[in-house]
């Protein structure tokens, strides 16, 4: 043992170290064992707040200080708290460090590594798998993936792969295996519904948002689906020429499974090969008269008969009234009362009043003996009497007999 002398002012009292403590304090203080305690001061730990006793030489080199025996250090030092945060290791440091962490430097490496030479069993594996189900492990957040994404990006721009790596890459695809069709279905039902990647995903939070295929992009596209079905891209002969009987057919002189119609302007009159869109808008259209053939948008606009129905334009009617009820009606029931009101006799703004509703009794609906001729102010009131009211029409013997007794 040491003897050492206190080094507070006043003090003569001596105290015993071992030689092992008095190596290490290289301030040169000691203290009795009276004013051991006293001489320390308060400080508080800079994670948890808790105030704890050091000693004076410790404030005074020290920023922050932390309980002893825990970890609220290495909590504090996480993130900007850290030194080495924001701060990245040069090249020749990522090397040193590569190198220390590979061949006999490495002590978990080929024949020392705890596994090396073993296999799961097939009990193991199956274990593994069935824990593994439903985990999908570490994800990153969209904002790394964009940085991630970003970063390689840059890499390939600044170091584009070579033709040897390319060529490489194509053989090496080449080579593996074909998929099995039982393999294939597997694969797809995995990756349907909500398992999907793009399941949900609509508007801004889809991949292919504000993307464009180039020209380039959609011919090969277009080319590859006519080797997979010889209609890609028209309509089949086979399918559509018996289902459009009242328009013109043939077959398509370069691919005789094509269908092909004519224009229906008049001025066109051209032979073209409609899409499926177009061939299923006239099959619902033959009975109505609408959805022709146009090999462009010029013909359509210039065709008289576009968009017209079963009425030409301008003629339609607005009801089901104005369907029964014949044009010629309401000058026939004019002409029967000299263009006059029964009631004031008043000679403008006559109408044909029908004495039995045309819902009511359609089949007296053109009778020229069902109708009397009223003006507008006239008619109004004889629809406002009681029983003869527009709504009521059910009540035909009512309206009957008021038109009948003026």
């Amino acid at each position: 043992m040491i003897i050492v002398n206190c080094t507070v002012d006043g003090c003569a009292k001596t105290r015993e170290m071992k030689p092992s403590k008095f190596k290490i304090n290289k301030t040169g203080r000691f203290y009795c064992k009276d004013h051991y305690r006293s001489s320390k001061v308060a400080v508080s730990c800079a994670y948890c707040g808790i105030s704890f006793l050091v000693f004076p030489y410790k404030e005074k080199h020290n920023k922050n200080f932390f309980c002893p025996k825990t970890n609220h250090f290495a909590l504090w030092k996480k993130g900007k708290n850290n030194p080495f945060y924001d701060h990245r290791h040069t090249k020749e440091a990522k090397k040193k460090m590569s190198v220390a962490h590979t061949g006999k430097n490495h002590g978990c490496v080929g024949e020392k590594h705890h596994f090396y030479g073993k296999t799961h069993s097939d009990e193991v594996k199956k274990k593994m798998s069935i824990a593994a189900l439903g985990k999908t492990g570490f994800k990153h957040s969209e904002e790394t993936k964009k940085k991630i994404s970003a970063t390689k990006l840059k890499r390939f721009k600044q170091q584009p792969m070579s033709e040897e790596t390319k060529r490489k890459m194509s053989e090496s695809a080449k080579r593996k295996p074909p998929v099995s069709e039982e393999a294939r279905k597997k694969m797809s039902i995995a990756k349907s519904g909500e398992k999907h990647y793009g399941y949900g995903k609509t508007g801004n939070k889809c991949h292919n948002y504000g993307r464009k295929h180039s020209e380039e992009a959609k011919k090969k596209m277009s080319d590859a689906k006519r080797l997979i079905h010889p209609c890609a891209g028209g309509s089949s002969y086979d399918h559509y020429a018996p289902l459009l009987f009242d328009e013109k057919t043939r077959r398509d002189c370069n691919n005789p499974a094509q269908i092909q119609v004519r224009c229906k302007f008049n001025n066109c009159r051209k032979w073209f090969m409609p899409s499926q869109q177009q061939c299923s808008n006239r099959l619902y259209g033959i009975d109505t008269g609408i959805n022709y053939f146009y090999c462009s948008s010029e013909c359509k606009d210039n065709c008289s008969i576009y968009k017209q129905r079963e009425y030409p334009k301008g003629t339609k009617p607005k009801n089901e009234r104005q369907k029964i009820v014949d044009p010629a009606f309401r000058k026939m029931v004019l002409e029967k009362d000299n263009y006059k009101c029964i009631r004031c006799e008043a000679i403008e703004n006559l109408k044909a009043h029908h004495i039995e509703g045309v819902i009511i009794n359609p089949m007296v609906a053109n009778d020229i003996d069902n109708g009397i001729t009223f003006c507008s102010d006239c008619h109004d009131w004889i629809h406002s009497q009681e029983g003869c009211y527009y709504s009521d029409y059910q009540r035909a013997d009512d309206c009957h007999s008021k038109a009948l007794s003026i």
